[in-house]
């Protein structure tokens, strides 16, 4: 029996990204294409030292499994069922050795044939849990699906990196409303392929923040059914190991070198008291998680992953607007920066975005939080602030509104933190060592 010839249309192409079954229209002895059956490539998420969450977009109708191997070519290879819900294949792959860099493919098979098989992608897990070797995590925010990739492509190549922090706006959702709606953002987000290589090399660590839902939204603003269909949307997109309904917040530990706090700075906000003694910028919940994670933490570094700035930003341009962030529910963010501040709490420093910017300095200049930094990191593919002025010195050594990612080099022997900025053609913009 001779094998028909299938051809794809660019329209075929687009319905495969947006979800839609095109495996039922092929012959059963036919292989899809690798574009076709796996039309948004792979990712990984909230590695560990012994686990990763594995991602996929699959059309097809065979079962579909993921193969993972080192790296190196040494040992066995490990194969997962991986379960499908409406196209979307994830898997938490566990057995793995720590420190390690790993490939990893999907496939699909009809006994034992191939139908399908994926482009590779790669990953480094985390080490033991008591190890303490220096370590490297990039950073970035705000990537638009129609705007210059140039740095994504620059990030995707630094496999040096432990895993990729992800502050925010990496799918321009706005104007959504249903889950076809949100499906159709995310699928034309990662169809780019610069987005898809850079996905493919890194595990992302990630958060959320307005434009997943709709522009400066808080929980005043969308209702409840809005704001679960876009969590529901980025949960299917973005792998991670979300372990209670609706709670973006959690935290990762690399050894005894970083403890990475991942906030959710969205969903939990009251406009209403913001200006008030016990405004909530975060619940109280995730506050006393977070302090609580911060005093007992016996990890060298604490990362706060924040998606909108903690410091006190000066200038016209940027106060106007501190109702979108931390500066504008200052009661909670006081209590916060003071906690770290009366407990003594060593190398701690917040990663966030959201501001088309990117800046490295201290959080304020006197009182709580003028010893502790934070670093602003992005916009990856987006249109610079338009602000007449940046934060500048003294409390700022560095701002720039230049599409960047930024690398945290972590070394815990000197407690030495050292900051790259790095522009479209991977050109340093900016770098400097913090010490203790």
């Amino acid at each position: 029996m001779s094998k028909a010839r299938i051809d794809f249309t660019r329209r075929d192409l687009a319905l495969a990204a947006a979800g839609v079954a095109l495996a039922r229209c092929v012959p059963r002895s036919s292989k899809l294409a690798t574009e076709v059956a796996f039309p948004l490539g792979v990712a990984a998420g909230d590695v560990t030292s012994d686990s990763v969450q594995l991602w996929t977009r699959y059309v097809g109708n065979d079962p579909l499994y993921v193969h993972v191997r080192r790296a190196d070519g040494l040992g066995e290879v490990i194969n997962f069922r991986v379960p499908i819900d409406g196209g979307i294949g994830q898997v938490d792959v566990s057995g793995l050795t720590a420190s390690t860099r790993y490939t990893y493919s999907f496939s699909a098979l009809d006994v034992d044939e191939v139908t399908a098989e994926g482009k590779p992608g790669e990953f480094t897990t985390a080490p033991e849990v008591d190890a303490l070797p220096r370590l490297k995590f990039g950073a970035v925010s705000c990537t638009k699906f129609d705007h210059p990739m140039a740095v994504m492509s620059a990030a995707a190549k630094h496999t040096e990196l432990q895993a990729f922090l992800m502050l925010g706006d990496t799918s321009y959702n706005d104007g959504a409303r249903t889950e076809a709606d949100f499906e159709s953002c995310w699928a034309r987000t990662i169809a780019v392929q610069q987005i898809q290589e850079f996905r493919s090399m890194h595990a992302q660590i990630a958060t959320w923040d307005d434009h997943e839902v709709t522009n400066d939204w808080n929980g005043e603003l969308v209702n409840d059914e809005l704001k679960a269909t876009a969590f529901k949307a980025w949960k299917r997109h973005v792998p991670s190991k979300l372990n209670t309904a609706g709670r973006v917040w959690r935290s990762l530990r690399f050894g005894k070198t970083a403890e990475i706090f991942v906030l959710d700075c969205r969903s939990e906000r009251d406009p209403h008291g913001r200006l008030g003694a016990d405004a909530i910028f975060i619940s109280r919940e995730q506050l006393d998680w977070l302090q609580n994670g911060l005093k007992h933490s016996d990890c060298v570094f604490k990362l706060v992953m924040t998606s909108v700035p903690i410091a006190d930003v000066p200038g016209a341009g940027f106060t106007a607007f501190d109702f979108d962030r931390w500066q504008g529910y200052n009661s909670q963010r006081l209590k916060l920066l003071s906690f770290i501040d009366d407990n003594h709490i060593s190398r701690v420093f917040f990663v966030s975005g959201d501001l088309h910017l990117a800046y490295a300095g201290r959080v304020a200049t006197t009182g709580p939080g003028s010893s502790t930094l934070e670093f602003l990191v992005g916009p990856g593919a987006q249109a610079p602030n338009p602000a007449t002025s940046y934060p500048s010195a003294p409390q700022f050594d560095f701002s720039s509104g230049i599409n960047n990612f930024t690398e945290f080099d972590l070394n815990p022997g000197t407690g030495e933190l050292l900051v790259t900025y790095r522009g479209p053609a991977n050109e340093i913009l900016f770098q400097k060592s913090y010490v203790p």
